[in-house]
């Protein structure tokens, strides 16, 4: 039963599925635009998903003219659909790219701007509060976090993982901060036309916002307990990077009473032919296995999971990961 209060009183409403589509500004220029799901007053979990290409409004992936209207089945409202049906006990929110390129090509800007992308997450999450309390739902979100990043959507986990270790540092030396790029250089032989290849890059935090954004991404981070990368095609290969990720993680353990946390966090990788055994981008699966080395060489908790094996590389099955990926 869901309850809702209304001017102090209580109403019972049997629940079935609360869904809200919104948006805010996000900064003066974009608007970030969510969907939120949930069949649960006291969700188990919170699933942050960030979509990949092609992932579109379902208006949109349904026209004929669109090149992949044989996806609509994952635009983003039948995404925010699919999570509910195979995680109910979970609340899920689906992050919108700010923008698109040639119709299905997602940017997600302000996550992957250095110093702002964990901070905008976190106020993501609150303006979701906010919204839930004015609107009077009573759906408590007091539990932990779950990231999902879904093919190009990987990219902001990567990033999210780079500003963490950034801020660990720059706490242990306290010297001038810079964002560390979570792409070790020349670690293998990406083509320049990768777009993903200028994504983090070394930037100076404005020194007025760094304690704000350090507290923010503090916050946030304390909540998360697993992270899922399903099948990505770009992995963070930084020993810096992973090492003060550890560092963050022991810290958090030993000084952070949220019961949240209590289990450190866990990782998560999933992967289809389509990407780890893709013939003309060997860097794909150069850099998974540079990550999983990296996970397994600070002790950090990691879980793999491989799906489709039998089947030839596919962009079909590349999607269909989102039927089947496992949540433990």
């Amino acid at each position: 039963w869901y309850q809702r209060r209304v001017r102090g009183s209580a109403i019972n409403i049997k629940m079935q599925q609360l869904k809200i589509e919104y948006k805010f500004n996000i900064t003066n220029e974009l608007e970030q635009c969510l969907i939120f799901s949930t069949n649960q007053l006291n969700p188990q979990a919170f699933l942050i998903y960030f979509p990949g290409d092609v992932q579109t409004w379902h208006r949109d992936m349904e026209k004929e003219e669109f090149e992949f209207n044989n996806f609509k089945e994952y635009s983003f409202e039948c995404t925010s659909n699919l999570l509910q049906s195979r995680f109910p006990q979970f609340a899920s929110l689906i992050v919108i790219p700010t923008t698109f390129t040639e119709e299905c090509h997602s940017e997600y800007e302000v996550l992957l701007d250095p110093g702002k992308g964990v901070a905008s997450c976190f106020q993501i999450f609150i303006n979701l509060k906010n919204k839930l309390q004015e609107s009077n739902y009573d759906v408590c979100l007091d539990c932990p976090i779950y990231l999902l990043g879904f093919s190009k959507g990987c990219l902001v986990l990567n990033h999210f993982l780079a500003e963490i270790a950034s801020l660990q540092l720059w706490i242990k030396n306290n010297k001038n901060f810079e964002i560390l790029d979570w792409q070790l250089e020349n670690f293998t032989d990406i083509p320049d036309n990768e777009p993903s290849m200028i994504i983090t890059q070394s930037k100076t935090l404005i020194e007025q916002n760094l304690t704000l954004n350090i507290q923010n991404c503090f916050n946030f981070f304390n909540r998360i307990e697993q992270i899922h990368w399903i099948d990505g095609h770009r992995f963070p290969t930084s020993e810096i990077v992973i090492e003060n990720v550890k560092n963050f993680i022991i810290n958090n353990v030993n000084n952070n009473h949220h019961h949240h946390n209590k289990n450190n966090i866990k990782f998560h990788l999933h992967g289809t032919p389509r990407q780890l055994k893709h013939k003309s981008r060997q860097w794909i699966r150069d850099e998974f296995d540079q990550f999983l080395n990296l996970l397994n060489l600070n002790q950090l908790i990691v879980n793999v999971n491989f799906y489709f094996e039998e089947f030839p590389a596919s962009f079909y099955k590349h999607f269909e990961i989102l039927k089947v990926f496992i949540i433990n």
